[in-house]
């Protein structure tokens, strides 16, 4: 059984250029509409159409023996390293998620989707600049989307290079998903400090990734000459990468690191600049580091290092008409969410489902205080994803978010555990104060009223999932609130049937 099994499929005659192209489309459409993942996933798998069904796409499908050899070299890079080998069949069973770049490598067969492919492209970067974390990107336990399709662009035509550094946001964490910097660095192997990339440099918001280019912090070793020792040697060039630099910023601000760094921590011209040195700086708090302040008093190309960066700072600030660097807009996003928060959001989540069931508005009064016992009676096991979809939407994507790859109510039952979190901390870690805040929606009076709302709450969701032994509420209710004793939690949420 895959561990990362995908849900989303978007099917694709592997031998028509049409129905990739299509293929194309619809993958960008679900990028623009921010559905590619599930539970902060990437969720989409690629598959080739046939008279029986779809079948997962295999590298059979890509007949040219030269991207074939790409695909391969982009594989063998990142988190995976050299270990990674082609495997004659991608089965069912097998954990290996290649559709992406073998959609990318076989559309690359047919030049005149070319167009199709950079739209993409610009899509994939748009939505990792939105989010700006790398935890919004994962394909699997390891790897990242997107690098390797955005690659196999860049290796067969490097003035590419740049979308796929702009892919690498800023936000990127490098210690759980480290390894990325050798697309770049195996990049800049093949084309040296070329025009495209310098231009690649200055698109990458990843300050590590982007010093990775040419050098590991990690390590201490350098893959090529840094940029800053090149541009030392051909002073002509320095002006080029001024030029490109200033493009850049002006038309589309650097990432910010994180949501908690500003425009005051993260100077953006200084951050290029600095990234140029083969030096391990501690990114996280350059301002406090003793050797960037002996980096920034050394003479670079006309100057002092920090006399050229605060130079073309002023100059950049001039002229642009907003700020150099940013925040994501998914973080604005994120913000306005949680402002929109209301106090008993699970209870309020809940109360359209058990409304939707027999005998409900006396099943919700029962909830709240214990009357009309007959109508918990009569509820009967539930097919809660169908329901909860049906009836409470805001339920079904909350269960969705929290149990794991949920399809049916065995999976909510493994991870019930989760979704008792939130009601928990809402009925038994609330106050009154607190519990005034949502008394709308159930009100109650003292801290024992509400653990006999919480007992009630689960005596609704036994019923519907079939009363199943679940060690880790029973642990949760005797154990450790001791809200019941062995006894009395057996005779309630036992199955005796």
């Amino acid at each position: 059984m895959q561990s990362f099994k995908k849900h989303t499929l978007i099917p694709l005659d592997p031998q028509d250029p049409l129905s990739i192209a299509q293929a194309l489309t619809q993958y960008r459409h679900q990028l623009q509409q921010s559905t590619i993942l599930r539970k902060g996933m990437f969720d989409i798998e690629f598959v080739a159409v046939t008279d029986s069904g779809n079948r997962r796409l295999q590298i059979d499908d890509l007949q040219d023996s030269g991207l074939r050899s790409l695909l391969r070299e982009a594989l063998s890079l990142g988190p995976d390293g050299e270990v990674f080998t082609l495997p004659p069949l991608i089965s069912d069973e097998c954990d290996l998620y290649l559709s992406e770049p073998l959609l990318f490598a076989i559309a690359m067969q047919h030049p005149h989707l070319t167009p199709e492919l950079l739209a993409t492209a610009d899509a994939m970067i748009a939505f990792a600049r939105w989010h700006n974390d790398v935890h919004s990107m994962w394909l699997d336990e390891t790897r990242i989307f997107g690098v390797e399709a955005l690659f196999l662009l860049a290796r067969r035509a490097p003035e590419q290079a740049w979308r796929l550094a702009h892919f690498l946001v800023a936000n990127w964490d490098n210690e759980d998903s480290n390894g990325y910097e050798q697309f770049m660095a195996r990049l800049l192997n093949l084309n040296g400090w070329s025009e495209e990339m310098l231009r690649a440099f200055v698109w990458c918001d990843s300050d590590r990734l982007r010093q990775g280019f040419f050098y590991s912090d990690e390590t201490g070793m350098q893959s090529h000459q840094a940029l800053a020792d090149f541009l030392k040697q051909n002073p002509q060039r320095y002006l080029q990468f001024k030029q490109l630099l200033s493009e850049r910023l002006l038309s589309c601000p650097k990432l910010l690191a994180t949501e908690w760094h500003t425009t005051e921590t993260d100077d953006p011209v200084q951050l290029f600049f600095i990234s140029m040195f083969p030096a391990a700086i501690d990114w996280f708090d350059v301002q406090e580091s003793e050797g960037l302040q002996t980096l920034l008093q050394s003479h670079f190309i006309q100057a002092r290092l920090k006399d050229e960066i605060d130079t073309l700072r002023a100059s950049l600030e001039r002229q642009a008409d907003g700020p150099l660097a940013c925040p994501a807009e998914g973080w604005q996003q994120d913000a306005d969410d949680n402002e929109d928060y209301r106090p008993g959001q699970m209870l309020r989540q809940f109360k359209p489902l058990v409304l939707a069931q027999p005998q409900g508005e006396a099943l919700w009064q029962y909830l709240q205080d214990g009357s009309h016992p007959q109508a918990l009676e009569a509820q009967r096991p539930l097919e809660i994803l169908a329901a909860s979809q049906a009836h409470a939407p805001l339920l079904y994507q909350h269960i969705v978010d929290y149990c794991v790859w949920v399809e049916s109510n065995q999976q909510i039952i493994h991870d019930f555990w989760l979704l008792t979190y939130e009601m928990a901390n809402e009925l038994l870690d609330s106050d009154d104060e607190d519990a005034a805040d949502f008394a709308d929606i159930l009100p109650s009076a003292t801290p024992q009223q509400r653990q006999q709302q919480y007992l009630r709450w689960l005596d609704i969701w036994f019923t519907w999932l079939g009363k199943p032994e679940l060690e880790d509420i029973r642990e949760q209710v005797v154990d450790k609130l001791q809200l019941l004793d062995q006894e009395q939690y057996l005779q309630r949420f036992g199955n005796h049937s």
